[in-house]
């Protein structure tokens, strides 16, 4: 399955975005003829630019099954689905400690 990120022309991570990937990983983990899941940027400059923080009361409040907030919620989920992901990154690609944190400490729980 291959997925291009077209978004805002800066590439934000907003809650569009955000609740277009939680769905992705919800199908995803449904589809059990699933291996790979590529995503590509349309923008060749920025993969993801960044976070959308003028926006951030705009996420999903309730917790993802996880139990973690959306966002760290879906970056655990792919690192323990059963398929790979791949991210062709052309240009520039951000991220915020807190997240790396939160995912970090999230996968090292049982």
């Amino acid at each position: 399955m291959a997925r291009d990120i077209r978004q805002s022309a800066a590439q934000l991570l907003d809650p569009e975005m955000t609740r277009s990937l939680w769905a992705l990983v919800d199908r995803a983990e449904r589809d059990e003829r699933l291996q790979v899941i590529v995503f590509d940027s349309a923008d060749p400059d920025y993969f993801i630019a960044h976070f959308d923080v003028a926006r951030a009361a705009e996420l999903p409040t309730e917790p993802g099954p996880t139990g973690l907030p959306v966002i760290a919620d879906i970056a655990v989920r792919m690192t323990k689905a059963p398929f790979i992901t791949i991210a062709s990154i052309r240009g520039r690609a951000r991220r915020r400690k807190r997240v790396r944190a939160l995912v970090r400490h999230a996968v090292r729980q049982p």
